[in-house]
């Protein structure tokens, strides 16, 4: 027996299956003062729905919407909520209706057919009748044939009584003519059924009948993967015209350039022609600068300075346009505003960075900078200068014999140069409970001024138990460490613990070595060190003891002295008496010691 054909004479749409449907979050400040044409200049400090109420107040909310660039409005949408914003939808143009598509329908290089739904819908509630007939037919042909191929199947009738077995869980109806049943297949067949269903009624209405016919049987007669293909080439050239390029040339946003050799020829850049400019024909909103609710920094500053509307509605495209390209460079899910929004404080904070840096802290002098030099150029800049911690920090674990090597320092110096090896180098964050912290996008000059001290006497200290001690790090899972014979020649600790163990040594008597120590001399060398009762007098006596050793090593140089210090002894010294003082000294732990000692 056949399975019933529906027959519902009209299907409704619903918004409740779009997913999350919560309004994205963003900050609501400028980082200087920008008006929007018919809006008050707060319009970016409202709250969201009170934005959403502030454009339908306008005489004509309709040409306001379609003055705006498509991906301004595709960004206000989802911060306002789709549910409430959609009735702004049916105002947009042809060529805006189809960017929204082209920004929402695809996560990466994939197509998310369930999402089209969500445009459909606000046409449908929001539109007049004939508004999602013809918005239907002036998107690309393949999106609709995508969609059609990843949930029906379509069979071409020959006579009544030929219908095909559907299984139980297929939806199936007649197209208007009666020419096609339209099986909608899969887990999903019944909430896929209403997209469906108004889609076809969508091709039917106020259109020939051939161009409907052709496009179902291309449906049927064409391969899935290639249309799909066709599609997301069409899409990515027309979003390349807003600064989503191919991965591989957006990634020239990340290449290197010597800061100091830019800033030594900064006044022949500047004496050129302004190149900093992206232009954009339709009204600027400066969405992607509402991301920025925190404006304490120099480039907002300097923006404040910046009054010509003109040099404001570039800035603003460029960045948008900057931004864009830092996307391109992975699998980005367009409609995640809150993911997109935190690039945007990534890229605007390496912008602050290279503008105060190029300017020496001059707003008027950096106020020049933001007009002549290309955004895409002063990023770079921001860049490097990250970078170079970056360097610094992978050249610290390198130095020691392994670039992965982890946990080689106490914190906050391990932190500080696990975060800065990375790629993209980090910035390690103390919260304000003192306790916790987090790696987050470097922000501020002063920022990389304050981690290139700490990095520096990284440096200082690797090089010397590089040069003085022969130490080279392990990293996990090394294989080309896993047939040496002398394998205490490389370790795979802490470097407090390698100076207890030099101080150990050295106390001892033996010429300080990174050899390990037995249970026994370590006991006798923890025993001479807490004779003394006062925690004061131990610690003064320790500092004293690696004062000598530090001579033995040959470290006589104030400066390097200073970084051993800050980076390794008092490190060493807090564990060593911290810890040794909860157990007995007569009977310590072996789990302690091995933390604290190279122990055999």
């Amino acid at each position: 027996m056949s399975k019933a054909l529906k027959t519902a004479k009209d299907v409704s749409l619903s918004p409740t299956r779009f997913g999350s449907l919560e309004p994205q979050k963003m900050g609501t400040k400028l980082p200087f003062d920008y008006q929007l044409p018919l809006l008050s200049k707060d319009f970016h400090r409202l709250p969201r729905m009170s934005k959403l109420n502030a454009i339908l107040d306008l005489s004509e909310p309709e040409e306001f919407v379609r003055h705006l660039p498509a991906q301004e409005v595709h960004h206000l949408v989802h911060h306002i909520g789709l549910e409430d914003a959609a009735v702004l939808v049916p105002h947009t143009t042809p060529e805006q209706f189809q960017s929204l598509l082209d920004l929402d329908l695809w996560v990466g290089s994939r197509f998310d057919a369930t999402r089209f739904e969500r445009w459909m819908w606000a046409l449908d509630e929001y539109g007049d009748a004939s508004q999602l007939p013809k918005r239907i037919w002036d998107i690309d042909t393949e999106t609709i044939i995508t969609i059609l191929m990843q949930w029906t199947r379509i069979h071409l009738v020959h006579g009544e009584d030929e219908l095909p077995p559907f299984p139980d869980s297929s939806e199936v109806f007649s197209s208007p003519d009666q020419r096609f049943q339209i099986e909608v297949f899969g887990d999903d067949a019944q909430a896929h059924f209403p997209t469906v269903f108004r889609l076809i009624q969508a091709l039917y209405a106020n259109k020939d009948l051939d161009e409907v016919h052709a496009l179902l049987d291309r449906v049927t007669s064409e391969l899935p993967n290639e249309v799909e293909e066709d599609l997301l080439q069409f899409r990515n050239a027309r979003l390349e015209d807003i600064g989503f390029l191919p991965a591989d040339e957006a990634l020239s946003m990340y290449e290197f350039m010597e800061p100091e050799e830019v800033r030594d020829t900064l006044s022949e850049l500047m004496s050129e022609a302004p190149v900093g400019v992206f232009s954009h024909e339709d009204e600027p909103m400066g969405t992607r600068l509402m991301a920025l609710s925190d404006s304490d920094n120099f480039l907002a500053d300097v923006l404040s300075t910046v009054v010509e509307r003109e040099h404001q509605q570039q800035f603003i495209v460029s960045f948008s346009y900057l931004c864009n390209r830092a996307f391109s460079t992975g699998s980005v899910d367009l409609s995640d505003i809150d993911t997109l929004d935190d690039e945007a404080r990534t890229v605007f904070g390496r912008l602050n960075i290279a503008v105060e840096f190029l300017s020496g802290g001059s707003l008027e002098k950096a106020g020049h900078i933001v007009r002549h030099l290309h955004m895409l150029y002063l990023h770079r800049i921001g860049v490097s200068l990250c970078e170079k911690l970056g360097r610094q920090a992978r050249w610290s674990l390198k130095t020691l014999g392994n670039h992965q090597a982890k946990h080689l320092f106490d914190a906050p110096f391990d932190d500080i140069v696990i975060a800065n090896a990375r790629m993209l180098p980090e910035y390690p964050e103390v919260l304000t409970d003192g306790t916790s912290m987090i790696i987050r996008p470097y922000k501020k000059l002063s920022e990389v001024r304050r981690v290139e001290v700490e990095l520096r006497k990284v440096r200082l200290v690797t090089d010397f138990f590089s040069e003085s001690l022969g130490l080279k790090a392990r990293g996990q899972d090394d294989p080309s460490l896993m047939d040496l014979e002398d394998e205490t020649s490389t370790a795979d600790t802490r470097l407090s613990s390698l100076w207890l163990t030099l101080l150990a040594h050295h106390g001892l008597g033996n010429s300080p070595a990174l050899v390990p120590l037995s249970r026994e001399q370590i006991d006798q060398w923890t025993q001479s060190v807490f004779s003394a009762e006062d925690s004061e007098e131990i610690f003064d006596g320790l500092f004293e003891k690696s004062d000598a050793l530090s001579a033995q090593l040959g470290a006589t140089d104030n400066t390097l002295l200073e970084a051993l210090n800050s980076v390794v002894i008092e490190a060493a010294t807090a564990r060593l008496v911290n810890e040794l003082h909860e157990v007995d000294s007569a009977d310590y732990e072996t789990h302690i010691l091995a933390d604290l000692f190279m122990m055999v």
